[in-house]
């Protein structure tokens, strides 16, 4: 999934938290507890939270995770709110999964009504950039 909604704190009860949901997470982790469950010796989690499918789109298809987010937040607006406003939450973010160009010049619009409703539901938008593998490029060369 290339489009998340993502809630993590460093005092966050997201057991708690999720139980007041509507909508259920597809990741949760939870404070001290291991980041790689076939690693239990490995390294642990340094904050508790959870995981939202915002826009199954593919990296490649910005345009379609943006309007897909802008309908999430539209359709889970009540979750979305308990969410900021539960206590320990310190971060709650939309993230979108992006392909990185390479071309010269790249831009990556965010219309208006989006920028609205994270800003009036207090949520922080990312962009990370993922270079493609030498599969996605051998790909782009055979069309």
């Amino acid at each position: 999934m290339s489009c998340v909604f993502r809630v993590v704190g460093d005092d966050l009860e997201i057991d708690a938290l999720v139980e007041k949901l509507k909508m259920e997470p597809y990741r949760l982790w939870r404070k001290g507890e291991p980041r790689n469950w076939r690693n239990p010796g490995g390294k642990t989690s340094e904050c508790s939270g959870a995981c939202f499918t915002a826009s199954e789109a593919e990296m490649t298809e910005f345009s379609t995770q943006v309007t897909d987010a802008t309908e999430f937040l539209k359709e889970h607006r009540e979750d979305i709110e308990i969410i900021v406003a539960f206590p320990g939450v310190e971060e709650a973010a939309l993230d979108f999964g992006i392909e990185l160009k390479r071309d010269f010049l790249n831009c990556d619009y965010l219309p208006p009504e989006l920028l609205r409703l994270t800003g009036t539901l207090n949520i922080a938008i990312e962009l990370s950039h993922y270079a493609p593998t030498d599969e996605d490029d051998s790909k782009k060369d055979e069309s």
